[in-house]
């Protein structure tokens, strides 16, 4: 059985903005919970990140991978 890359990227891509949105969703609830919000940006920041690596033979290197790289392991301050 072999899965598809794009079906892969599509379905990760997916199941992050979903949990995202309903992390935000929690948070605007309860806005005093902090952690909440920053773990909602977490999934949505790492869904624009598997975004740009999708088109990976289509776009400059520096767009895909570097964009996508800073995105993910980029230190945050709170």
């Amino acid at each position: 059985m072999s899965f598809e890359v794009n079906t892969l990227f599509l379905l990760t891509i997916d199941v992050e903005v979903i949990l995202g949105l309903l992390l935000l969703l929690v948070w605007v609830q309860n806005t005093r919970v902090h952690a909440v919000a920053w773990w909602a940006v977490a999934h949505l920041m790492r869904a624009g990140s598997v975004m740009l690596y999708e088109p990976l033979r289509s776009v400059p290197d520096l767009i895909s991978i570097d964009l996508s790289k800073r995105d993910t392991c980029s230190p945050r301050s709170a």
